[in-house]
């Protein structure tokens, strides 16, 4: 939702918590693929009921069916895709891309490396 200094917060409580950095980033990916199906269903004049039905089919392809999307969780996923261009929602994915090669192969400190995309994405 853009509020950085909290996601920073919890990206800390998180890595406190024993969390891998991978995992991390790969609920930060989720996050931007549902706002990709959402945009796009916002583009095509689609509705709560409509942007559910499109987030359970792209949920069982790529997740096996295991998100469960209630009307109140699709409706703030619209008001957050609605502050992201597809322009945008493109360039994030090639951060989120070179960041996973970053934690992969770098030897700078993975919180930094979360915590740079972070600011990059705000």
């Amino acid at each position: 939702m853009g509020d950085t200094r909290a996601s920073l917060q919890r990206l800390t409580a998180l890595m406190e918590s024993g969390m891998e950095p991978l995992p991390i980033l790969g609920m930060i990916s989720r996050q931007f693929r549902l706002l990709a199906v959402v945009r796009d269903g916002l583009e095509q004049g689609g509705k709560t009921a409509e942007i559910m039905t499109m987030l359970k089919e792209f949920d069982k392809k790529v997740s096996r069916g295991r998100g469960n999307f209630y009307p109140p969780a699709v409706e703030r996923l619209m008001r957050q895709a609605r502050t992201w261009s597809r322009r945008k929602i493109s360039r994030a994915f090639e951060k989120l891309a070179f960041t996973d090669a970053l934690l992969k192969s770098s030897r700078i400190d993975k919180k930094l490396i979360l915590e740079h995309l972070i600011l990059q994405l705000a």
